[in-house]
């Protein structure tokens, strides 16, 4: 009976494992309705869930001073499983606020000490949790890992290659429509963008005709790939908006100086000065340099100052 039960919480604690590789790796529609359908008992889960929130399950894991108990350092999966699920807390959760300080310090010196794919893992971890990441591009992240692991499942791998490349053509496909410039993508667009997408089009028509007559209808082509950054851009910030994603201070300002819209403002600019503005000039000012970076810089952080103030007035 006792092997019973050992063997049972070695396939219970295998399952789960698998389950949590699933999540990291593995593109989560293809599998969410199985879990979820493996136990749709309501009742049962709120329960487990509150209980074990309420009554601070992690207090067992302290000795008597108080402290994390330094026995859990011996084994590297449980600290990082352990200060993955720190990210989940809530303000008011003193204990998790003490287990991500204790789980960070240990796992920033053991990193040095191991060999990747543990290694490289631990750095990733540490760089950017799990909660704040987006599933797909912490799936790209992982299983690059993944598959350095010695004890990886090879179909599940070569699976989840096969959908990643699939979902890569996919977008492809998709950002190839959005900069495809044809009216006869119109009626591909949802009611809302009908009108924004025709008089776009239209204004450029108008310059491109106005260029043509004065021999620079090169002009016309920059300020079309200056627009197309710009609505990429605006696409990245509906995709963090959808997702809730949060980004990184980088990935914020990387997106940001395309989609204050101080490149695109610039190029059009140019169009309009004559012939001072050679094809070379143009090349030049499309390849954002620094000059005008530090100008979009300025401009995205001016802009957010002003807009974070007024949404504080409003609030009070």
């Amino acid at each position: 009976m006792l092997m019973y039960i050992v063997a049972q919480q070695i396939i219970i604690q295998a399952y789960r494992e698998t389950i949590s590789s699933l999540i990291l790796i593995n593109p989560r529609y293809h599998y969410r309705c199985d879990v979820q359908e493996s136990d749709d008992a309501l009742y049962t889960i709120a329960l487990h869930f509150r209980l074990l929130r309420q009554q601070d399950i992690f207090n067992k894991f302290k000795d008597n001073m108080g402290n994390f108990k330094e026995s859990l350092t011996n084994d590297v999966k449980e600290m990082l499983s352990f200060y993955e699920a720190t990210h989940m807390r809530v303000h008011g959760e003193d204990i998790l606020d003490e287990a991500l300080k204790f789980t960070t310090t240990h796992l920033e010196s053991m990193a040095i000490n191991f060999s990747p794919p543990l290694a490289t893992q631990l750095s990733h971890a540490l760089n950017q949790p799990i909660r704040k990441c987006l599933p797909r591009v912490e799936a790209r992240q992982y299983f690059s890992i993944y598959q350095e692991n010695a004890s990886h499942n090879e179909v599940l791998l070569n699976f989840v290659k096969l959908d990643f490349n699939m979902l890569q053509k996919q977008h492809q496909k998709e950002l190839s429509h959005i900069s495809r410039w044809d009216i006869s993508c119109i009626d591909q667009l949802p009611k809302y963008m009908k009108l924004c997408y025709k008089v776009l089009l239209d204004v450029f028509e108008e310059i491109e005709e106005e260029m043509c007559k004065d021999g620079r209808l090169y002009c016309v082509y920059y300020t079309k790939v200056a627009m197309k950054k710009l609505v990429q851009a605006y696409f990245e910030e509906a995709i963090w908006l959808k997702e809730k994603y949060i980004p990184t201070m980088e990935e914020y300002m990387s997106n940001a100086l395309i989609s204050c819209g101080y490149l695109t403002l610039i190029t059009v600019s140019f169009i309009g000065m004559g012939d001072i503005v050679t094809k070379e000039a143009l090349e030049w000012v499309i390849k954002e340099p620094k000059i005008v970076r530090a100008a979009s810089i300025i401009n995205r952080l001016m802009n957010d100052i002003v807009s974070n103030e007024v949404h504080l007035a409003n609030v009070i």
